[in-house]
């Protein structure tokens, strides 16, 4: 019983830890004034932004690559 009751409580943690809110790293404003765009976090390149929109957040990321190293990738 002791077991289920551990892998409940470090289930609960990790979903509790998960959806806390941290604040974004930048807001910016957009085209529309009624909503602005959140920077959450920058990693290897990307940025991952959301926005709220029709009572939803939504997430998108934006990866930015150099062409030189694209190449040499290739290679």
């Amino acid at each position: 019983m002791t077991k289920s009751v551990n892998v409940y409580l470090a289930t609960l943690c990790v979903v509790l830890i998960g959806c806390s809110e941290k604040e974004p790293e930048d807001v910016s404003s957009t085209s529309n004034p009624d909503i602005k765009l959140d920077l959450l976090f920058t990693h290897d390149g990307c940025r991952v932004y959301r926005f709220f929109d029709a009572g939803n957040y939504v997430y998108f990321a934006k990866c930015h690559t150099d062409e030189k190293d694209a190449k040499e990738k290739e290679k």
